[in-house]
């Protein structure tokens, strides 16, 4: 598996996505892009940590790559 599919693998974990749904939902009702650009800073770390981690992509081959 390439790196892109671990990384496609950990977006669609539902803790990243409530994660996700609460940074923006906590942007739009602050009114700052400053928190956007937070949140998406945050979403881009994690994503890269977690498709470079060894133990990640043994969880996600030994789950045939559907989390």
């Amino acid at each position: 598996m390439s790196e892109t599919s671990y990384a496609k693998a950990a977006f669609f974990l539902r803790p990243n996505l409530v994660a996700l749904g609460v940074g923006v939902l906590a942007s739009v009702v602050s009114g700052s892009v400053i928190v956007l650009g937070i949140v998406a800073g945050l979403e881009l770390f994690y994503l890269r940590a977690a498709a470079s981690s060894p133990r990640f992509q043994r969880l996600v081959r030994s789950r045939g790559g559907q989390l």
